[in-house]
């Protein structure tokens, strides 16, 4: 794992009003007392379902590491059909290749 530094969630989209702009949104900190005097995670996302996706992101990271490491488990446990290793497989590869975007190793 890499030394990268994520976003602890949770976090929230809300929608803010800019003067002499149309509405947007950004993403905060879930609790009023952790985003008090902080600037927003991220500000100027022009759709909600942009906002909600980025304020799921720290949860959707830690329970794909937790799925990746359950499935490496009962892999190496032998606990998954033969019949669904290839799928099994590419579903492993694919939460790698997210994971690893997420923490800059993956490399276009």
């Amino acid at each position: 794992m890499t030394n990268t530094q994520h976003t602890p969630g949770p976090l929230k989209a809300v929608q803010i009003i800019i003067e002499n702009s149309p509405c947007t949104w950004a993403v905060q900190r879930k609790s009023l007392r952790e985003q008090w005097g902080k600037p927003s995670v991220a500000t100027y996302i022009d759709n909600e379902a942009d906002a909600r996706l980025f304020a799921a992101a720290p949860a959707m990271y830690e329970a794909l590491r937790e799925a990746q490491e359950l499935i490496r488990s009962l892999v190496a446990e032998e606990m998954i059909h033969s019949s669904e290793l290839q799928r099994v497989g590419n579903c492993q590869a694919n939460m790698w290749q997210a994971l690893s975007q997420a923490e800059g190793r993956h490399h276009e």
